[in-house]
């Protein structure tokens, strides 16, 4: 099962998404500047570097806002705006 999980950067206002674990790949984000990469299980690695020098990560321990890369962000709940039709209540797009 896959997800959308969105965040509101508190720094900017910018509402993004992070995208979860699917059933054949990751999407892994920089704990950096927050840029998102996808890779399959097979081609998971510890240490896997961005270009801007951070290091690409599956966990939530680090969100980053991809517009001003701050880390001050909350989970969004979307509230009427639209995004709830995308994701679900609960932020399922599939089993």
């Amino acid at each position: 099962m896959g997800q959308r999980i969105y965040y509101k950067c508190l720094s900017c206002g910018e509402i993004f998404v992070r995208k979860g674990v699917g059933m054949s790949c990751a999407f892994l984000y920089c704990d950096k500047c927050g840029k998102e990469t996808v890779r399959y299980y097979d081609e998971l690695n510890a240490n896997l570097k961005c270009e801007c020098g951070g290091t690409f990560r599956v966990d939530e321990d680090t969100i980053i806002c991809p517009r001003c890369h701050g880390d001050k962000v909350e989970k969004y709940s979307g509230n009427g705006n639209g995004l709830d039709h995308y994701a679900g209540e609960n932020g399922v797009l599939w089993d």
